[in-house]
This record gives C-alpha cells, sequence and structure tokens, in this order.
C-alpha cells in the first residue's frame, strides 16, 4: 500500500520534552517580591489608617455651640515624645510614653540613657489643666530611679510640653473658639471647646 502524500503524519513529542526547566532560585525570587510588595502594602495601610484627632468642626456643635475633642494616649504620647525631644537636658531620654489618668493627670514614662544605673527611668506625673483657653500641663512629681528630679530639670521638662501643648490647641482649634473644660478617664482626655466671641 503507498501512502498517500495528502495525508500528514502527526509526531508528537514526550511530555518531558516540552517542559522548560527552570533554576530553583527562580521560585525563591518569586517568594521575596511577593514578600516586599506585601510589606509595602501593609506600611502604606498602617500610614493612611494611623490615629490623629483632627480640628473640631464648627458646624458639628452641640447644644449652644460646644464641641467635644477626645484626645488618647497614642497622641498624647507623640506629643510629649516631640516636646521632650526638643527639651534642653544633662540627661537623654527614650522610649517616651504618656498614658492618661483619671483626674485630669498624665503617667509619662521614659528610659534613660548609660550615664545612669541600669534599669533607671524617668517616671513623672503632669496635671493637665486650661491657661488662656489652651491645654497646659504642670508637672506635680518627677524621678528617675526613685530619686526626685531637681526644680531646674522640672522645669526644662514643663516648658517645652507647653509650648506643644499650645501648638496642639491652636491645631484642634477652630477659629473664635476656646478649652473651656477638661476631664479624664483612662487613656481618654475630653476637652470641650466653645465660641468665644470677639
Amino acid at each position: 500500500m503507498v501512502d498517500d502524500p495528502r495525508q500528514t503524519r502527526m509526531v508528537t513529542q514526550p511530555l518531558t520534552a516540552r517542559l522548560t526547566v527552570r533554576p530553583a532560585w527562580w521560585g525563591c525570587g518569586g517568594l521575596a517580591i511577593g514578600a516586599v510588595i506585601g510589606a509595602v502594602v501593609m506600611l502604606l495601610a498602617l500610614i493612611a489608617f494611623a490615629p490623629r484627632p483632627q480640628a473640631a468642626s464648627p458646624g458639628a456643635g452641640g447644644q449652644n455651640g460646644n464641641l467635644v475633642i477626645n484626645m488618647d494616649d497614642t497622641y498624647l504620647t507623640t506629643q510629649v515624645s516631640a516636646a521632650i525631644s526638643q527639651a534642653k537636658l544633662p540627661i537623654a531620654l527614650s522610649n517616651v510614653k504618656a498614658e492618661i489618668l483619671p483626674g485630669n493627670q498624665v503617667k509619662i514614662s521614659a528610659d534613660t540613657d548609660s550615664a545612669f544605673p541600669l534599669g533607671a527611668h524617668l517616671e513623672a506625673v503632669a496635671q493637665v489643666r486650661i491657661e488662656s483657653g489652651q491645654l497646659a500641663m504642670h508637672l506635680i512629681s518627677a524621678q528617675i530611679g526613685g530619686l526626685p528630679l531637681p526644680s531646674a530639670i522640672t522645669s526644662a521638662l514643663e516648658r517645652p510640653m507647653n509650648e506643644r501643648m499650645q501648638e496642639v490647641s491652636a491645631v484642634l482649634l477652630p477659629p473664635g473658639y476656646v478649652m473651656t473644660t477638661i476631664s479624664s478617664t483612662e487613656h481618654h482626655l475630653l476637652m470641650t471647646i466653645s465660641n468665644h466671641p470677639g
């Protein structure tokens, strides 16, 4: 029998001949790229959704045009830490934390530099109050390693904190408003602000 020239023969290659062999590091490279992209996405999400108070809106007022602003430990820690970093102190402080307590008080803690014995920490308590319609802080006690700080160092700590509280007040208060009352619970400071004519 003669083969028909119009009939084509199909030659198939075995499956193993069609596979491309890639180096083993290709899988690791893809995993590493995926991990980096995931970390960047997570970092951007954390930045976008980080807690921060916003300036009060005069249109959102309750009775008599009063507004209430709620400040938490995280925001206050950021502000106190920034203030302490600007203070001219004979000691270096790091890992600053502020915890709002009932009775309009704030507990401030920080680590000291290596000039102090291991484990010596700053422990301070500040009274939060209103002065001239703005937030102010007064240190009622401050000690490092159980020893009270001299008044010169206490003043050097208090001054930049009050300057920072004035900046915070300027950001949070709409034009023409002043702080009228404050009250605190654990981890929250509530500030009532009112429209002040003139």
